[in-house]
C-alpha cells in the first residue's frame, strides 16, 4: 500500500508539473510544438497507417469492452466488490480526464476531423491505455509465475502502451506534453485503483495462489 502511495504522489506530481509548465511557460508550449513537428518528420509515411491503427487501442470502443470483462470475471469469481470498484474506477477515471479537458481547453495541434477540437490535455487515449492495460498486466502479473512469462507480458504491454501514445503523435492530435500527461495520471490512477481494491475490493496477491479456483485477472 505504501509503495502504491509513493506511485501515485510521484505520478500525480509529475503531473501537476506538467500541466503548471504548458499554462505558466511560453518556451516549454514551443518545445512541445517543436517536440511534435520531430517526431512527425521523422515517421515514415508508411508508418501512418500502423498508428490509425494501433491508437485505437486506448480508444473507449475497444478499452470498454475489455474493461467490462475484467469486470464480469472479478463478478464470477465471486470478487465482486472488487468488480464494483474496478468498474467505478475506470468510470470514474474517464469523467476525471474530460474533467480535466474541459477545464486546460488545450487546442489539438490538428484535430479538422475530431468532435473535441479543443480538449487535448491529458491524452485520454494515453490514459485509458495506462489503467486497462496496466489492470491486465497486474492479473497476469498474479496468474503466471515464470519469469520469463511475466517479463514477456509487461514487455507486450509496455510497448502496446508507448505504441498508443506514439500513434497519437503521429496523427498530430496531441501534443508530447499530452501524451505524458496522460501517462502520469493513467499511473497515479491505477496505483489509487490497486489500493482502492485491495481496501474494499478484498484483492490481493496474498489472497491468491496459482493455480487456484479464486484467481482473477486483477
Amino acid at each position: 500500500m505504501k509503495r502504491a502511495a509513493r506511485v501515485a504522489l510521484i505520478s500525480g506530481s509529475g503531473f501537476v508539473t506538467l500541466a503548471a509548465l504548458w499554462v505558466c511557460a511560453p518556451a516549454w508550449r514551443r518545445l512541445d510544438a517543436a517536440g511534435l513537428r520531430w517526431v512527425h518528420a521523422r515517421t515514415p509515411e508508411g508508418l501512418v497507417p500502423w498508428a490509425e491503427a494501433l491508437t485505437h487501442a486506448g480508444g473507449l470502443p475497444v478499452t470498454i469492452p475489455i474493461a467490462v470483462a475484467l469486470a464480469g470475471v472479478l463478478w464470477r469469481r465471486a470478487h465482486r466488490p472488487a468488480a464494483v470498484v474496478w468498474g467505478a474506477g475506470f468510470l470514474g477515471g474517464q469523467i476525471a480526464v474530460l474533467g480535466l479537458k474541459l477545464v486546460f481547453n488545450r487546442t489539438r495541434p490538428h484535430a479538422p476531423d475530431l468532435l473535441m477540437q479543443n480538449l487535448s490535455f491529458p491524452s485520454g487515449h494515453a490514459f485509458t491505455a495506462v489503467v486497462v492495460y496496466g489492470a491486465l498486466l497486474y492479473g497476469g502479473w498474479i496468474r503466471w509465475s515464470a519469469h520469463w512469462s511475466r517479463g514477456l507480458l509487461a514487455l507486450a504491454t509496455g510497448l502496446l502502451i508507448l505504441a498508443t501514445g506514439w500513434s497519437r503523435l503521429v496523427l498530430r492530435v496531441h501534443y508530447p506534453t499530452d501524451v505524458l500527461g496522460g501517462y502520469l495520471l493513467g499511473i497515479a490512477w491505477l496505483a489509487l485503483l490497486w489500493m482502492a481494491l485491495h481496501r474494499w475490493g478484498a484483492v490481493g496477491p496474498e489472497k491468491l495462489t496459482v493455480g487456484s479456483p479464486e484467481q482473477t485477472m486483477l
